[in-house]
Order: C-alpha cells, then structure tokens, then sequence
C-alpha cells in the first residue's frame, strides 16, 4: 500500500512530546502533589517518575485521534489510584532483575554487587525507571479493556529493542543540559542530577514512542 494512503496512527508520539514539553508548569504541579507521599528530591524519586507518567497519560489523551481520546478519558486519574495499588508488582520486578544486575556487573565490570555502591545505586535507579515504564503499560492495557489485550506486551518489546538508541538518546541530553550551564562550575550532585533527569526524559521518550507503535498495531 502507498505510504500516503497509510491510516495515521491513533496517537503521535511526537505530538505526545509536544504537548508534555508545553505543559511544564502541570508536570511541577504533578511532582507537588506526588511529594505529599512520595520522595521527589531528586530527578529519578519515585514521586517524580509518576509525576512524568502522569503527565504522559494526560498526553496521550489530549493529543490522540478522537476515538482513542474517548477511550482514554479519565485514565490520567485513574492511573494515580493505579500505582498505589502496585507496590507488590514493583517489589516482584526488582525481584526477578536482581540476577540480571548481577550478571551484568560481573560482564560489563567485573565487579560484585555491594563492591561498588555508586554503580548499584545507578542500576537500581534504572531498574526502577524501567519497572514504572512497566507498570504504566499494563495500567494503560487495563483501562483499556479486552480491546487492547496484548498493549503492554507490544510496548515492552519495542522498548527492549530499542535499548541502544535509550542508551545514545541519554547522553544526548545530559550532554546538552551540561552544555547549558555554560562556564558555571558542575559539582559531582549537579552532575548527577543532570544524569538522572536525562534518563527519566529519555526513558519516558521511548515509552510514548512505543506506545505510538503498538497501539497502531491494535487498530
């Protein structure tokens, strides 16, 4: 079939981005009202990953095709009621990711986990980025309904195989907010911070880009 007779796709994942980067004063309004019970001190905190999937779940809505924007109404609310009621999911997928962090450490550095605690902390913080990225995708499935049966499996997938533009889109943007301070002098925790924001951007990025394709594949 000739590309320009292709049905457009139910939602845009650039279009989602759009709308989040021009909503910056509702993601600050998110991460206030996830502070009241959950960390948000630091870029990656569990407050402000839901806080940047809650506003994602709002895009979704106000930039899909019409039919899918029906289906979406109300799921942004509904999927804050959502994460509270997953914290034995969450435990379960740190869980299961314990060997792989392992075996990762002992491949990529050969190290132990515990010998090193800076890069411990880093794969945990990754493995958790990546159990929200999860626990949105199985959310978005069940408000959903049967229709969508098969959602959160089809983004997964996408993403897993994606992992190695994740890893080129991450330090293209901290190296573009480092090169926004400028000559002002970056200290260990700035650089840090930096780092974390970058991922969780990055992260959520690939989910909307995901998301775009499976749910093309749903019709």
């Amino acid at each position: 079939m000739d590309a320009d007779l292709d049905p457009a796709p139910p939602v845009r994942a650039a279009d989602v981005l759009r709308w989040m980067g021009a909503h910056g004063g509702r993601l600050r309004e998110l991460v206030a009202e996830e502070g009241r019970h959950h960390p948000v001190r630091l870029p990656a905190d569990d407050g402000c990953l839901r806080a940047h999937l809650r506003l994602l779940a709002e895009a979704l809505t106000a930039s899909a095709e019409p039919a899918l924007a029906e289906r979406l109404r109300g799921f942004a609310g509904w999927l804050d009621d959502w994460f509270d009621d997953q914290d034995e999911e969450m435990a379960a997928h740190l869980a299961r990711a314990e060997g792989a962090i392992a075996l990762e450490q002992h491949l990529q550095w050969n190290v132990t986990p515990g010998s090193d605690p800076s890069l411990d902390a880093g794969l945990e913080r990754r493995l958790r980025i990546m159990g929200w990225q999860r626990l949105f995708a199985h959310g978005l499935e069940a408000h959903l309904g049967p229709a969508a049966d098969g959602l959160a499996e089809g983004t997964l997938a996408w993403i897993g195989d994606h992992q190695r533009e994740l890893g080129r889109l991450v330090i293209s943007m901290g190296a573009h907010a480092r090169a926004a301070l400028g000559d002002v002098p970056a200290t260990p925790g700035m650089l840090d911070e930096i780092g974390q924001a970058a991922a969780v951007r990055a992260h959520v990025r690939q989910l909307a880009e995901g998301l775009e394709v499976s749910l093309a594949e749903l019709g």
